[in-house]
């Protein structure tokens, strides 16, 4: 007996085409930019953020072995973060990438995943009452609005742990969804979760909402997944223990420290999110409003057929996923949180941000039919508007950086070959590509000093003796970002055994007062230049 063909899919009516032709339009320019911006930051030498440098140095320190040690010495390297990046970043270097490129292509192939999975996370909301058009444009809704917003657009091309740790934790909720109906694969979304928590700790959350999902519809799968997770994780950290010595749980849970300031919340959600990405970030808030006023929690039957039960999952995870990940910003109101810690957040929101682009169709269209051209009207545009909002407030500004940066490097790398011995910078990049290893980070012995983790004299003895050779800073006392890196005390002596400072660009070079020295001062900048992360 011959097996039945799928039957042919109708083509979308004219109309349909042309308002997702419309919306492509929209997305165009933003489009163009942020590839363009990939297309820039890939092969760039140098730092594009604060964190790419102390990245690469971490990898090359754990693939030597020398990764998670004591910081009671010097140098002193806090791990902020599980190996899983640095040792596939790693990898990829070792197919003979540039060490900077690897890490940057690792995040960039893990947005692009990232994108694939919300689209998918997506599609258990747009049932058969919506239209193939109206599901079409649902999903690559949710795709605009993952790529649009800052912590995307930010990081998804530089070599930080937030991109992959955003697809493994996606990958894990999918498998969840999806081993309703295929019970073996509740094994890989047990390691893409634990994958997820060794990229970085707090994907813990995505864990929690998928698996607490499903223990309420299958128990005895559920159980299955929590069990792989633990006991694959407790495997992967007793590994990590006897490797380190224990000193891993020390940079993990000990040092991984930043002061919390509550009132730091909002002003930090506000400089982490801008224009472009709050229309997005309103459209996922909405849809997630009508996903919970539909139900999207309640357990209800259990007694439908495994395809209804994993819709039935597919949404109750989604929305578990938002909630919990929207609960997760007070994290943000600590010392040192940029846009990239907004990136599950915007994740968990933007099948949601698709949902209700997707009802603005349905909606829209229906009151047209039904007379209320008007209000339909109203409907079918807001997508449209919405669109075009990010089109016009989109910017290239992170390939101005990408410019401004490059002219910052190109003068500094000959200045920092001249130097012989320990620098410390801020621009921890330039200090690898020039054959200095980064010996101590800032931001983070800030925090561990102001804890009483960390004895702050021994660094300042440093300065003072002359053991020190230069110091790269982002400005200098008076400016945010030096105070929140460097204590008074080590910027004192700074000031007395470096008094000579070059500026270039947004940095300065603090150099020691010889005689004889070839150096020449440059003039100072006009002010300032901000990151992509801030």
């Amino acid at each position: 007996m011959m097996a039945r063909s799928a039957p042919p899919r109708t083509a979308l009516p004219r109309c349909e085409r042309l308002y997702l032709l419309l919306l492509a339009l929209c997305a165009a320019a933003p489009t163009y930019f942020l590839l363009a911006y990939i297309v820039a930051a890939i092969p760039f030498p140098y730092g594009l953020d604060y964190n790419e440098g102390i990245v690469w140095q971490q990898m090359n320190d754990i693939v030597a072995g020398r990764g998670y040690a004591p910081i009671g010495d010097f140098p002193a390297i806090v791990y902020h973060y599980p190996p899983v990046y640095h040792l596939l970043s790693a990898a990829v270097a070792a197919l003979g990438i540039d060490p900077l490129s690897a890490g940057r292509i690792v995040s960039l192939v893990s947005t692009a995943g990232s994108t694939v999975l919300v689209m998918a996370l997506t599609k258990p909301w747009l049932g058969q009452d919506f239209s193939r058009g109206q599901r079409i444009a649902g999903m690559a809704g949710a795709a605009i609005c993952l790529l649009v917003c800052g912590g995307v657009q930010d990081w998804a091309p530089l070599m930080r742990v937030d991109p992959l740790a955003c697809f493994f934790a996606l990958s894990g909720l999918w498998f969840v969804i999806q081993a309703v109906e295929r019970p073996a694969l509740i094994y890989w979304a047990g390691v893409a979760l634990v994958l997820s928590v060794f990229t970085k700790q707090n994907s813990v959350l995505t864990a929690a909402a998928g698996l607490g999902v499903l223990l309420c519809h299958r128990p005895k799968l559920a159980a299955r997944g929590i069990a792989s997770c633990v006991l694959l994780g407790l495997a992967v950290l007793c590994l990590l223990v006897v490797q380190t010595h224990g000193r891993v749980l020390d940079h993990l849970i000990l040092y991984n420290i930043n002061r919390f300031d509550l009132a730091r919340l909002v002003p930090n959600i506000d400089e982490g999110t801008s224009a472009t990405d709050r229309v997005m970030l309103a459209l996922g808030i909405a849809g997630l409003i009508w996903a919970i006023a539909r139900g999207g929690l309640r357990r209800g039957t259990t007694t439908i057929s495994p395809a209804g039960t994993g819709m039935v999952v597919g949404r109750q995870a989604t929305v578990a996923f938002a909630l919990l990940a929207t609960l997760s910003l007070v994290s943000t109101a600590k010392y040192g949180s940029s846009s990239a810690y907004y990136m599950q957040w915007e994740a968990a929101l933007a099948p949601f941000g698709g949902v209700s682009i997707a009802l603005l169709l349905q909606t829209g269209t229906r009151l047209r039919q039904g007379g209320g051209r008007r209000t339909g009207s109203l409907c079918l545009a807001l997508p449209i508007l919405a669109v075009l909002w990010v089109a016009v407030t989109t910017s290239p500004r992170h390939l101005r950086l990408v410019r401004e940066f490059q002219a910052q490097g190109d003068t500094l790398a000959p200045l920092l070959r001249q130097i012989h011995g320990p620098i410390l910078s801020t621009e921890m990049v330039l200090l690898l590509r020039t054959g200095h290893p980064v010996v101590w980070e800032p931001a983070i012995f800030r925090e561990l000093s102001y804890a009483g983790c960390w004895d702050e004299r021994t660094l300042v003895d440093r300065i003072r003796n002359h053991q020190i050779a230069a110091v790269l800073s982002d400005g200098q006392q008076g400016y945010r970002w030096f105070d929140e890196q460097f204590s008074p005390a080590i910027a004192t002596a700074m000031d007395q055994a470096l008094p000579r400072k070059i500026h270039v660009g947004l940095r300065v070079l603090h150099l020691p007062a010889q005689p004889g020295d070839t150096l020449s001062e440059t003039p100072r900048a006009a002010a300032p230049q901000k990151s992509p992360a801030e």
